[in-house]
C-alpha cells in the first residue's frame, strides 16, 4: 500500500504541474488569434489521458503496475527543466531582462522574424517607452 501511495503522489504531482506549466507556456509562446484553439487543444489531452488511462488499466490489471506504468511515462517530462526555455513574461516580471531579450532573441531566429532594438526595448522596459 505505501508503494501504491508513492507512486500516487509522484504521478499526481507531476502531471498536474506538467499540463499547467505546458499550458502556460503553450499559450504564451502562440499569437492571439491562434490561442483558443491552441488552448481547446492543450486542454483535450486531459480527455485523450482519461482514455489512455482507462486502457492501460484494462490491460494492466494490477493496481501497482498500473501506478508504475504512469509514474514511467511522466519521467521524460522532467527533461523539460533542461529543454524548454524560461518564459520571456516570467524573466522580465523578475527583473531577468537581459535573458528574456536573449530568449526572445532565439524564439525570433527559430521563427525567422526580425525584431528591433525598439521593440526589445518596449517589451522588457515596458515604463521608459510609455
Amino acid at each position: 500500500y505505501i508503494s501504491f501511495l508513492v507512486f500516487r503522489l509522484i504521478s499526481g504531482g507531476a502531471a498536474n504541474g506538467l499540463f499547467v506549466v505546458g499550458f502556460a507556456l503553450g499559450i504564451e509562446a502562440i499569437s492571439t488569434s491562434k490561442r483558443s484553439a491552441v488552448g481547446i487543444t492543450i486542454a483535450s489531452s486531459v480527455t485523450v489521458g482519461c482514455v489512455i488511462f482507462g486502457a492501460l488499466a484494462y490491460v494492466l490489471r494490477r493496481w501497482w503496475t498500473l501506478q508504475l506504468a504512469v509514474a514511467l511515462m511522466s519521467l521524460p517530462f522532467l527533461s523539460y527543466w533542461w529543454l524548454l526555455p524560461e518564459s520571456p513574461r516570467w524573466l522580465i516580471s523578475n527583473g531577468r531582462t537581459e535573458e528574456a531579450k536573449a530568449s526572445l532573441k532565439r524564439a525570433a531566429e527559430v521563427n525567422k522574424v526580425t525584431i528591433t532594438d525598439e521593440v526589445y526595448e518596449k517589451v522588457t522596459n515596458p515604463k521608459k517607452s510609455e
